[in-house]
């Protein structure tokens, strides 16, 4: 194999956004897609790439084309979420090149029927086809939205790019490259995450994948001035999302509690010191999922000697 990760690395880190980190990553999973793309690189045949909304999919494609033979050639973009009526003419501006198709599923199905004769027709053109999508095709196919003909021509190199939360190991790792890489564009210090801070990012779920998380840290570097970025400097949807939850309530509000030896006093006591234990040993933390305040939370951590 003539092109390696290293490769695409570079390719990504040259591509204008700082999402080449995603092939330093440590997970198995991202590791593993990365030998895949580069492999995939060096064959001219179709590739389909699978991904969720803001896994790179179009950053992905330009690195495969970078580390291609056809790297000096046109790589030519055609967003299918927009009013697409000819490939032809894209096609031609390709011409030896690639011709990516970007959210393929979306293309009306009489535009479909333009794109499988490309394909059959590609050879003339000498046009290396680059599709994604974030849509099931399966799903699609079977409610008539997408043509069985023209899956089974892109269907030859199939990779699938994993979802932010199935490579969580990674996300510490993703996020300290654009904390540096923000630093490096707007000429200034690196922002540095509190402990608690950094912990809320790594339990967040990251629905927009890693376009949430880019967006996440560029919203610190335009709204907190200080070099320490605190929990509450974060985005609400990010810090809803990854707060604890509070203990369920008991299923069966007739029973009798079972109260331990001592009384409530050893319950509360339990209870209090379990909460801290699962989080953290934060006070604040425990306050807020109880729903008391802070002092009154110390004054019973300090009744019960447990601070």
């Amino acid at each position: 194999m003539a092109t390696g990760t290293s490769e695409l690395e570079a390719a990504l880190l040259g591509s204008g956004a700082p999402w080449g980190v995603a092939f330093a990553a440590v997970s198995p999973a991202m590791q593993s897609f990365a030998r895949l793309l580069a492999d995939a690189a060096q064959h001219p045949v179709p590739v389909l790439l699978i991904g969720e909304a803001g896994t790179g999919k179009s950053t992905f494609a330009r690195a495969l084309h970078a580390v291609s033979s056809r790297a000096a050639r046109p790589f030519v973009t055609v967003d299918c979420t927009s009013v697409v009526e000819d490939l032809s003419i894209p096609a031609r501006n390709a011409h030896r090149g690639t011709l990516f198709l970007h959210e393929v599923a979306e293309l009306p199905l009489a535009v479909q029927a333009t794109a499988l004769k490309l394909l059959q027709d590609s050879h003339p053109l000498r046009v290396r086809l680059v599709a994604s999508t974030r849509h099931d095709l399966d799903a699609e196919m079977a409610a008539g939205r997408f043509r069985k003909d023209l899956f089974y021509r892109l269907n030859v190199l199939r990779l699938t790019i994993p979802a932010l939360r199935e490579v969580r190991e990674d996300v510490p790792l993703i996020l300290d490259a654009f904390l540096a890489a923000f630093a490096a564009e707007l000429r200034t210090e690196v922002k540095v995450l509190s402990d608690e801070t950094r912990e809320a990012l790594c339990a967040y779920d990251w629905p927009g994948n890693v376009r949430e998380l880019r967006n996440c840290v560029e919203y610190l570097y335009n709204t907190v001035e200080a070099e320490l970025v605190l929990r509450e400097n974060l985005p609400p949807e990010i810090v809803a999302g990854a707060s604890p939850r509070p203990p369920p309530a008991p299923t069966n509000a007739a029973m009798p509690p079972t109260v331990a030896p001592g009384g409530l006093e050893a319950v509360e006591r339990q209870f209090l010191a379990s909460s801290m234990q699962r989080l953290g040993g934060k006070p604040a933390e425990v306050a807020k999922v109880l729903g008391i305040s802070r002092s009154t939370m110390y004054r019973k951590l300090k009744k019960h000697g447990l601070i």
